[in-house]
């Protein structure tokens, strides 16, 4: 039996939300986060080049129990300039090997080049570098201080961070955290040492490290860094129109921004410049501009944005991209979330699994009461394998779980999102006890987006065949993009599963065990296909196929498909992994009729501008693609457009697409 994780080898006992800061990554320490305990006004003003706030009065301390812990900037590219000092915040004092350190670093990790001794204090230290370092051409430098932190609080949070006011800048959060003394000429990889806070849901910000800089071969005086860009009517706007780009920066040098020239490709197509006069923001000082795009005609995409100049010089970020995504108004628009994904990690070798099932079976209920239709994946990995665990299911582990390495069985993934406000960065629960108030997590996953979804699957079929073979499944998959999405990281999965399988040896189970939902091939890779609509309509379909072989026992009445449109589940950012769309159906069987026997499921059609419905109702609603109930009963005459009809009977829910014309 293989073991799917390094450092746990127990499951988790608790019902509820675990620390992400109490569990470690493989051979790597994980940053904790405390007020600092000292103020930084023991000394000012404090110069160099950095990215936090100089003037900050209430740092964040960081850092981790009797480690090496060193706070790194990366610097701009400026080949022939020289670093000549540091200028930094202390939370406290190391208890050993006080350094101020320069590394190259690279897409792999970073390799310290430069370790001078210094003597740290609490408070702003200022140390100049006893050979000043020019730094070379086709090089990228990380600068900064480190030492080996206390064995306990409050001094092992060492490193000083500002307040993420102006958000968390990428090259102002990097750590090396190591067990060990950091060696020279050594390469920390990242993410097992070489750690980015930026992409951890910690409250510090960006580290409070200055870099003194001989600025003679390339002028620092052009430095403008891209926070973030939205559209300000909202991402759905009307075609053709001219939409209102806001654009949110920080300057980092030490003059006024006085025009700004930014440089933008809409859904990949051709460069545009819009040059932005009459700007006004002060040095080391964020601020936002706005600027006119003309919008297309029709289709969803996204829109890059890079700032290339500032006062008419080439900005040192120009190559910092943004990325906006947008939809225009058409035919579809986005509807209410209304489809859940839950995905379930446990193993036969777990002996807190069974405790998850029953309420995880009551999370459904639930979930279905609420009217959300929900999907279902048992995934055998997180806690040692079985022999139902796939390659595909080991591989989503270090991926969903925020590259985090530990136990994670018995645990649950809510369509992707990042729900735990205590296991920040890290989106998922652990499901293992017998009482738990469900709505607030049911709340949170459906409220993403302000409940609104932007993905529709509306067709999924596994059409079935016997031949030489075994049983052939056809899977087709068609849908929408109902608003703003960004497809250029656009995947979609689908999994056959089983229902009813008994356990071989289930750890901590008494008497007879079943599995649900347990994936027996994937139709795509594990992390899922690319999904490429089209860029007109925004239309997608898919087709795969798989055969059940001749030989194999699997019970095909209790076969599934579970399909779902999701981001890229290897993206660096835990908050885009999440699964748009999800949907399940049985072999042979439409989506919307998947739970039901065929008699039961009712039949939908539109007739000179009615809806009408054979078979059985219980309640009906109809939606138009805003969301809105315009009907609740049938039938009824609706004017043109596309309509969402769910129905209940006594079979299920059946939700259905129709069209009036």
């Amino acid at each position: 039996m293989r073991k799917s994780t390094l450092l746990g080898l127990v499951c988790l006992l608790t019902f509820g939300l675990v620390g992400a800061q109490s569990l470690n990554r493989a051979g790597s320490l994980t940053l904790q986060a405390a007020p600092a305990q000292v103020t930084t006004s023991l000394r000012a003003p404090v110069t160099g080049f950095g990215f936090a706030n100089r003037n900050e009065t209430e740092p964040i301390g960081v850092g981790i129990p009797n480690a090496h812990l060193i706070a790194l900037i990366e610097l701009p590219y400026t080949p022939g300039n020289v670093i000549k000092g540091v200028n930094f915040h202390a939370n406290a004092v190391p208890v050993s090997d006080g350094k101020i350190y320069i590394s190259e670093v690279d897409t792999e990790g970073a390799t310290l080049i430069v370790a001078q001794e210094a003597t740290i204090a609490k408070g702003w230290n200022s140390v100049a570098l006893s050979t000043p370092f020019t730094m070379q051409e086709g090089k990228l430098y990380l600068v900064g201080w480190g030492g080996k932190a206390a064995a306990s609080q409050p001094d092992q949070f060492m490193l000083s961070y500002d307040q993420p006011i102006n958000g968390k800048m990428r090259p102002a959060c990097w750590v090396i955290a190591n067990g060990n003394l950091p060696e020279l000429n050594k390469k920390y990889l990242y993410p097992k040492f070489l750690q980015n806070l930026s992409e951890q849901d910690l409250t510090a910000g960006n580290a409070l490290v200055f870099v003194d800089i001989e600025d003679s071969a390339v002028p620092m005086s052009s430095v403008v860094f891209p926070l973030s860009a939205s559209i300000k009517e909202g991402t759905v706007v009307d075609p053709a129109s001219n939409a209102t780009l806001e654009l949110s920066v920080m300057n980092l040098s030490a003059e006024a921004v006085t025009s700004l020239q930014v440089e933008y490709t809409i859904a990949g197509g051709q460069k545009q410049t819009a040059d932005i006069n009459s700007v006004n923001i002060a040095a080391e000082s964020a601020g936002t501009v706005q600027f006119s795009v003309a919008m297309p005609n029709s289709g969803t995409g996204s829109i890059e944005l890079k700032t290339v100049t500032v006062n008419g010089k080439k900005n040192l970020y120009a190559a910092n991209a943004l990325s906006v995504g947008y939809y225009i108004k058409g035919e579809n628009s986005p509807i209410n979330h209304k489809t859940l994904l839950i995905e379930h990690f446990t193993t036969e070798r777990c002996p807190q699994c069974p405790r998850s099932e029953a309420p995880l079976e009551a999370f459904k209920e639930y979930a279905a009461e609420q009217g959300v239709e929900v999907s279902y994946l048992a995934h055998h990995a997180a806690y040692y394998t079985d022999d139902y665990t796939l390659k595909e299911d080991e591989q989503l582990v270090p991926l969903l779980y925020a590259g985090e390495d530990g136990s994670f069985a018995p645990g649950v993934l809510l369509d992707r999102r990042p729900i735990s406000t205590t296991r920040t960065g890290a989106p998922f629960l652990v499901a293992a006890g017998t009482s738990q108030n469900w709505s607030p997590w049911l709340g949170k996953a459906m409220s993403f987006d302000d409940g609104i979804q932007y993905v529709d699957i509306t067709e999924l079929f596994a059409a079935t065949e016997q031949v030489a073979e075994g049983t052939k499944i056809t899977l087709t998959m068609e849908g929408n993009i109902l608003g703003p999405v960004d497809v250029s990281k656009l995947y979609f999965t689908a999994v056959l599963t089983e229902d009813g399988i008994i356990s071989k040896r289930q750890a901590g189970a008494t008497g007879e065990f079943t599995h649900n939902g347990l994936a027996r091939h994937y139709f795509t890779a594990g992390l899922g296909d690319k999904l490429t609509p089209d860029a007109e309509t925004g239309h997608f379909s898919a087709t795969k196929e798989y055969t059940i072989s001749n030989s194999e026992t699997w019970n095909k009445d209790k076969l599934k498909v579970v399909a779902f449109v999701h981001y890229e589940a290897a993206d660096a950012d835990v908050n885009k992994k999440y699964v748009h769309d999800s949907g399940t159906v049985r072999l042979g069987e439409h989506l919307g009729v998947a739970n039901a026997p065929a008699e039961e499921a009712p039949v939908v059609f539109v007739q000179d501008g009615y809806l009408n419905v054979l078979g059985a109702i219980n309640t009906i609603q109809v939606y138009d693609m805003q969301g809105s109930l315009v009907a609740d009963n049938a039938p009824v005459r609706l004017a043109s457009g596309m309509y969402i009809v769910r129905i209940q009977n006594a079979g299920g829910t059946f939700t259905s697409k129709v069209l009036v014309k």
